[in-house]
């Protein structure tokens, strides 16, 4: 379910470039809740925005509701490590939080300013923690071969990994339309639209971002994902 639409996603892969959130009522909200728990039974419900803790505000309103309404179900969104401080996880815990899944993209510096992340290490590990505090379970993912990856960035994220105890694999760096990565990879498409048409999965390798030949940037992938050192 969407509650935000139209969130700007900071990093440059992203699939949209837009400034304007649009917010569902929180009536609206209710409502589909209350057919997906009487109509279908179900006892979670993910809402798939992608950032749904942009606005304090609202996301405390939105707890208010779900522990007004007491509906039967736990639930899940997507936040930016930015916007996780521990009182406001606490009161999504109270509201049946159980998931929320972080973006972390780098355990590296230069690769999250090169994403245009707008964020740092720091805060990327303080929300994993304050996030297991409030007993929410914390998903992270990673991106894997952003323009500009090198062995040495590969390593500090296997070691951010390892440091907040870590056991997940990445995505590759997907250069979607409209995205600034998009057009830095313009020049090496030949043919665009079966490139595009081929962008229904960024768990599958579509095209090479790095200096690395193909076969070594995925065996650094793999290694990357098994927190395996490379160097």
């Amino acid at each position: 379910m969407v509650v935000l639409r139209n969130t700007p996603p900071p990093l440059r892969q992203g699939t949209r470039e837009e400034s304007k959130s649009d917010f569902f009522s929180l009536q609206n909200v209710a409502g589909k809740n209350e057919v997906f728990v009487d109509s279908y039974g179900v006892d979670f419900i993910g809402f798939i925005d992608d950032n749904m803790m942009a606005s304090e505000k609202r996301l405390l309103e939105f707890c208010d509701l779900m522990e007004k309404k007491n509906f039967p179900i736990t639930w899940g969104c997507h936040g930016r490590v930015t916007s996780a401080e521990p009182e406001v996880l606490e009161r999504m815990a109270q509201a049946r939080c159980v998931w929320i899944g972080y973006g972390i993209e780098s355990g590296s510096q230069k690769m999250l300013d090169a994403m245009n992340k707008k964020a740092t290490i720091q805060q990327a590990k303080e929300a994993i923690v304050n996030t297991r505090k409030a007993d929410i379970y914390a998903n992270t993912t990673f991106i894997f071969g952003y323009p500009g990856e090198t062995l040495e960035t590969i390593q500090e994220t296997i070691d951010f990994k390892r440091e907040m105890g870590l056991e997940c694999g990445s995505f590759f760096a997907t250069p979607y339309p409209g995205t600034y990565l998009y057009e830095q990879a313009l020049a090496q498409i030949e043919d665009e639209e079966a490139f595009v048409l081929s962008l229904g999965n960024a768990t599958e390798f579509t095209i090479n971002l790095t200096s690395f030949p193909d076969k070594e940037m995925l065996g650094l992938k793999k290694a990357m994902d098994q927190n395996k050192d490379v160097i």
